[in-house]
């Protein structure tokens, strides 16, 4: 994913309907994906990859609780 793009379109990339909506949700409540601060997440939301945000890339396996 390379710059901003709506859930929807997200969902219909990656074809899994209800299971992708949900992947995606978890992604945000992860930090993986970012949006706008005080907007209501819909199907029209607009995302952007973390690391699309930051000019360093970081390690997952660092970024996660033992």
């Amino acid at each position: 994913m390379i710059g901003d793009r709506t859930l929807h379109d997200l969902i219909r990339s990656i074809g899994m309907d209800a299971r992708g909506y949900r992947a995606l949700l978890r992604l945000i409540r992860n930090g993986r994906i970012r949006f706008e601060p005080g907007r209501r997440i819909t199907p029209s939301l607009l995302v952007t990859r973390k690391e699309f945000l930051q000019s360093a890339p970081i390690s997952i396996a660092a970024s996660r609780p033992l």
